[in-house]
C-alpha cells in the first residue's frame, strides 16, 4: 500500500484556504503515476477534495482519484463520522478531540486489505479488545461487484489489546449470535 499525504491548511504549502498549490498537485500526480499496478493507494488530506477553494484543483484531484482508482481518502476537518463511497473510493472522516456536538472523543481504525477497505470509530473511552473486521467489505464499503459476500467466506479480523480472545461470536442480520 502507498500512503500519500497532502497538506491543504499549513502555510508553507497550500495555506490554511484549502488550497494545494501547483507543486503539491504535480507532486500527486507524479506520485500517483509511479504505483505499481494492483497497489492500493490511501490519501490523506485535512478536509474533501470537493472542499478545495479553487475549482482547478478541484477538478484534477478529483480526476487523479477516480483515473488512479485511490481506494481510500482519510480526513478530519469535520469533527463528524463520516464515510462516503463513490463505488471506487471510499472518503472517511473522523470525529476526534474537538467536537461540536455531542458524541464521545476518539479516533477511527482504517485498514486496507485485499482491496477490502474496513473503517471502525474507537471511543477514548472504550474498552478492549477492539475488532476491526477486514474482509469481507461492509457492503456501505463495497468499492467493487466482486467484494459482496457470494456463498462462502472467510473472515479476517485484526484485534487490538493485550488479552487473549476467548469467544468469538457473529451476527447476521440481527438474528441470536452464533459462536464460531
Amino acid at each position: 500500500m502507498r500512503c500519500l499525504f497532502l497538506d491543504m491548511c499549513g502555510p508553507g504549502r497550500g495555506g490554511p484556504d484549502f488550497r494545494l498549490g501547483a507543486s503539491q498537485l504535480t507532486w500527486l500526480r507524479e506520485q500517483l503515476s509511479q504505483v505499481p499496478p494492483g497497489m492500493e493507494v490511501a490519501l490523506f488530506m485535512h478536509t474533501y477534495p470537493s472542499d478545495l477553494q479553487d475549482a482547478a484543483e478541484r477538478q484534477q484531484v478529483t480526476a487523479l482519484l477516480a483515473q488512479h482508482r485511490v481506494a481510500l481518502v482519510d480526513m478530519g476537518h469535520t469533527h463528524y463520522n463520516e464515510l462516503a463511497n463513490d463505488g471506487t473510493t471510499i472518503y472517511a472522516a473522523t470525529r476526534s478531540t474537538g467536537q461540536i456536538e455531542e458524541g464521545p472523543v476518539g479516533y477511527s481504525l482504517i485498514s486496507l486489505d485485499g482491496g477490502v477497505v474496513s473503517w471502525r470509530f474507537k471511543p477514548l473511552d472504550g474498552g478492549f479488545p477492539f475488532v476491526l473486521i477486514t474482509a469481507p467489505a461492509d457492503y456501505r464499503l463495497l468499492r467493487y461487484a466482486e467484494q459482496a459476500i457470494q456463498q462462502q467466506v472467510t473472515i479476517r479480523t485484526v484485534v487490538f489489546g493485550g488479552q487473549p480472545i476467548v469467544e468469538v461470536r457473529y451476527w447476521l442480520n440481527e438474528e441470536t449470535p452464533l459462536a464460531m
